[in-house]
């Protein structure tokens, strides 16, 4: 039983630093790009604006992907309701949402950026808002 113990936390252990690891690299900006994903909650109700710019002008096009999770247990999130996306030509681009009816609970927006610059290079990159709870 002991054995089984120790391996189950080993296990987990793992898993969270391999997590941490991983959202953190995902989430670095590069060159004159700024990319923001916010989340506000004022009662039951969450206004989430995602926002790009690029003060290089080098970008072409980007694709705004974003969507409302909420925390299941441990490291887990689940989807709230359907993703919204946005393609914009250019340099800049906003996004918002907002969703009513929220249950108690943590929540954050995740926002994925996929952006293609001028000489066809495409990156794509997640950002997360900060957690916010509904109480």
């Amino acid at each position: 039983m002991k054995k089984l113990l120790s391996c189950v936390i080993a296990a987990v252990m793992m898993l969270v630093c391999c997590t941490n690891a991983f959202a953190a690299a995902q989430t670095r900006a590069v060159g004159g790009q700024r990319k923001e994903s916010s989340l506000e909650i004022s009662g039951n109700t969450a206004v989430y604006i995602s926002n790009y710019e690029d003060s290089s002008k080098q970008t072409q096009r980007v694709v705004i992907t974003q969507t409302l999770e909420k925390h299941c247990y441990f490291w887990t999130w689940e989807t709230i309701g359907s993703a919204r996306t946005k393609t914009v030509s250019g340099s800049s681009a906003s996004l918002s949402a907002r969703v009513s009816g929220l249950k108690s609970g943590t929540y954050r927006a995740k926002t994925v950026f996929k952006v293609t610059d001028k000489s066809g290079k495409t990156q794509e990159i997640t950002v997360y808002s900060a957690e916010k709870k509904v109480a």
